[in-house]
């Protein structure tokens, strides 16, 4: 059996956790934030980009993170990223 970390694990052990938290409560990120965090949607778009995946509704062979994967509707982490609005610009109400 295979005793060692998963390549994901490894990479999100690099993340500075406390350092990542600061920066989300200096720009509000988690301001209107029900259950999927700024820190589910890094995870998610890490994940996506080292599975390679074009989009985030492809099946996924395992199920990687429990909480993020029943916490990532159909499409929120691109209806999240396509309304975040850029550093320095407000957003615009719909």
């Amino acid at each position: 059996m295979f005793k060692e970390r998963y390549v994901f694990a490894q990479l999100v052990a690099f993340l500075n956790r406390s350092k990542f938290n600061r920066i989300v409560a200096k720009y509000n990120g988690n301001k209107y934030v029900k259950h999927f965090t700024c820190w589910d949607q890094l995870l998610c778009l890490m994940f996506a980009q080292i599975s390679n995946r074009a989009r985030m509704e492809q099946p996924c062979p395992a199920r990687w993170m429990v909480n993020v994967a029943e916490a990532a509707a159909k499409g929120n982490i691109v209806e999240g990223s396509a309304n975040a609005a850029p550093h320095g610009q407000e957003l615009r109400p719909a």
